[in-house]
């Protein structure tokens, strides 16, 4: 039914690659293409190739300024035309673009929308902008889930519950970026979730817990509250439960199988700093000094802007508390 939305557009993605061959690939495929931006593929690089767009405004107070509000307030864009956004779209991103193909394709519609509909509108706003703005603000912890409390709030929209199943469609590579619209559109204007996210979403938010009281995610906080040791041989929850507990986290996995051809499990380690940090060019720790201080106690640790890591495809010989040590000496106070 809400196909029926989306069926006179293009939904595509833009690669946000800052190169100039990225950027001439870009202008070439989209060529005499008339073209409109949502999110961050409106920024100003970009300009010749979107002719319009929308774009999130970082950390923005009021929800009226949040992009999926924006889409409300845009003309309506013409049939044919190209709506793109970038390869990973949040789920503003695609609210957004399911509201510009509504108003373009029925805007009569709009006068039939119940107040369920914008409540859901301002949720998902609302979340996004909290979202943004904790990359701007000082990190903060979270408490950590459990079976009196699965879902505690959370400054992550993966980890909300009103918002999870269908945050989990958006980020689903198997689903097209045309479905992901009108199935979004879908849930914006009835509520219908789409079938079997919320069961899996509820499924592992259970494993998540469950690890977490068996042992088999252990953690710590060490150096007041400024470091979280994690030791767990799942990257996805171990990251989660990090980002929670400190900003400047210590991953170890006793038996990493991802970094190796043949799958042998190796012990690997992960130092990390939240990622405002990062954005707002305030680092937590010395990451230079470290790398240079590990990379004497052995070879081959790679760093990029927010982290470092063991050596790639071999066994970390080093001690957790060694590397925690290590760390712990170069916190930038």
């Amino acid at each position: 039914m809400f196909n029926e939305f989306t069926k006179d557009f293009t939904f595509t993605t833009i690669s946000l690659g800052t190169s100039k061959d990225t950027i001439e690939e870009q202008r070439n495929r989209f060529k005499n293409s008339r073209v409109f931006g949502v999110g961050v593929v409106s920024h100003p690089q970009l300009s010749d190739i979107c002719n319009l767009g929308i774009v999130n405004n970082y950390g923005v107070s009021k929800i009226e300024h949040s992009i999926i509000r924006q889409a409300f307030k845009v003309p309506p864009i013409q049939k044919g035309s190209i709506v793109a956004t970038q390869k990973h779209p949040s789920l503003a991103d695609v609210g957004a673009m399911a509201i510009l193909a509504m108003r373009s394709a029925d805007s009569q519609r709009l006068l039939n929308l119940t107040d369920e509909f914008n409540q859901r509108v301002d949720m998902i706003a609302e979340a996004i902008n909290a979202e943004l703005r904790a990359l701007r603000s000082k990190w903060k912890p979270q408490t950590l889930p459990s079976k009196e409390n699965p879902w505690p709030k959370s400054r992550q929209i993966s980890w909300n519950r009103e918002l999870v199943a269908i945050d989990k469609l958006v980020h689903d590579r198997k689903v097209s970026l045309e479905d992901k619209v009108a199935v979004v559109l879908e849930w914006l204007v009835t509520g219908k979730e789409p079938t079997g996210y919320r069961e899996k979403a509820e499924h592992r938010r259970g494993d998540l817990i469950k690890a977490l009281e068996n042992g088999d995610i252990k953690h710590r906080v060490i150096a007041d509250d400024k470091i979280a040791i994690v030791e767990s041989t799942g990257w996805d929850f171990a990251r989660k439960v990090g980002e929670s507990l400190a900003p400047v986290v210590v991953y170890f996995n006793p038996e990493c199988v991802s970094d190796t051809e043949d799958f042998t499990p190796i012990r690997k380690f992960q130092i990390t700093q939240c990622y405002a940090s990062v954005i707002n060019d305030k680092d937590l720790i010395d990451l230079a000094t470290i790398l240079v201080t590990l990379s004497c106690e052995e070879l081959n640790w790679e760093m990029s802007d927010f982290e470092i890591t063991s050596p790639r495809g071999v066994s970390s010989n080093l001690t957790v508390d060694k590397v925690v040590e290590i760390v712990a000496k170069n916190i930038i106070s």
